[in-house]
């Protein structure tokens, strides 16, 4: 019958608009709770800032340039304008690495139990802050120096290193920083064979001439003087050793010129000024002008600027060049 059909389409219609109410009445409610589920989170979120942002603050307080109990010496005024440089680039840009002030916090809190001169040597040099944080807190300052040995071991190289004409290695690099070495380790001592290391691998392009494999030349064939650190002779003695032809030369300008326009490398020994407050080696490149660049291997800083040859000419005690040709051939023709 017609009206009982338009009943039933009418029960329908009102079946259908009921579900219609419940469904839009459960989107009604999870759109609700989606929206306070993100007000919660986004308060959480302005908390969790909140309190790191109280953090950093109270890290930098905490960070305030101190030296009481320090012990004094020619350093202390470099830690001091080491610290505050580093207090107005957090204050400038507000962002503070925490990892910076735990370990300088750390450094500083037990700077007696670094080696005499080791942990001064951080303030003139940054780099090397994280090398004394790791050797403190992983080696406890030395004394588990002894689990490990001067032995030849597998180093990877980045493709950055590998695609420079001499590559740059550092000797606080943890991948041989830690390794003993005469009265120390690498990262402190090891200047001599991080040099001689970058020389070999730009010469040879051969990667096993690691900082570590030399060093453990050097202690094995008496090339490490205690109290002076790597003998001059260790350069000759190696480079012949591994068919290479090294010469001690007379380290002038016009020389230095010379050197590098026939390809050598050079490996120069310096004295305290610019490089170093006693001894030290470095690498020299290259020369534009009158000014060299040097690879430097205790310091980034040093090695991404050029150096005037004037400038530090009386720092320089002694060089030797390094070819795969015969580098005496001529003086016995001569």
């Amino acid at each position: 019958m017609p009206g009982t059909d338009s009943r039933q389409d009418i029960r329908e219609l009102l079946v259908l608009a009921a579900c219609f109410l419940v469904i839009l009445c459960g989107a009604l409610f999870l759109v609700r709770d989606f929206k306070r589920e993100a007000d919660e989170k986004a308060l959480l979120a302005a908390a969790e800032a909140a309190r790191e942002e109280a953090e950093k603050e109270e890290a930098i307080k905490n960070l305030a340039v101190n030296t009481e109990g320090i012990s004094s010496g020619p350093y202390t005024q470099a830690l001091r304008d080491f610290v505050e440089r580093e207090m107005e680039k957090t204050s400038l840009s507000k962002e503070q690495d925490l990892t910076l002030t735990e370990e300088y916090a750390y450094v500083r809190a037990h700077w007696d139990r670094y080696p005499e001169g080791l942990a001064q040597h951080a303030w003139n040099n940054p780099d090397l802050l994280h090398f004394l944080y790791t050797y403190g807190t992983q080696y406890d300052f030395g004394e588990k120096l002894n689990l490990l040995s001067v032995a030849d071991g597998e180093v990877q190289y980045t493709e950055e290193e590998m695609a420079q004409q001499v590559p740059y290695f550092y000797q606080w690099d943890e991948r041989w920083a830690f390794t003993p070495y005469g009265s120390s380790v690498i990262g402190i001592t090891g200047c001599g064979p991080t040099c001689l290391s970058m020389v070999m691998v730009a010469l040879t392009g051969d990667t096993s001439y690691s900082p570590r494999t030399i060093a453990k030349y050097a202690e094995e064939n008496g090339y490490y003087e205690y109290g002076d650190g790597t003998r001059w002779s260790l350069m000759q003695a190696y480079a012949f050793a591994n068919g290479l032809s090294c010469k001690q030369f007379d380290v002038t300008k016009d020389n230095i010129r010379s050197e590098l326009e026939k390809g050598h490398y050079l490996i120069c020994s310096v004295g305290p000024g610019y490089f170093t407050s006693g001894g030290h080696f470095i690498v020299i490149t290259d020369m534009l002008g009158d000014t060299l660049s040097v690879h430097d291997p205790n310091s980034r800083k040093n090695s991404e600027r050029r150096w005037r040859y004037e400038d530090i000419r009386n720092q320089i005690w002694g060089g030797f060049t390094f070819s795969t040709e015969d580098l005496f051939a001529e003086d016995g023709a001569a």
